[in-house]
């Protein structure tokens, strides 16, 4: 996701990560599900490979 107009590639990579079988919560799960279609929405743009 492009929070900036500057963009730096740096090769880096994020992860979300949280316990194996941890029921996450329903903040949890609205953070990672913006992120996903986030990401989804900009990859195209970006060259993101989602």
């Amino acid at each position: 996701m492009k929070l900036f107009d500057l963009v730096l590639d740096s090769g880096n990579s994020f992860y979300l990560v949280y316990p194996k079988g941890r029921q996450l919560s329903y903040g949890m799960k609205a953070f990672r599900d913006w992120v996903l279609d986030t990401l989804h929405h900009d990859a195209p743009v970006s060259g993101i490979d989602v």
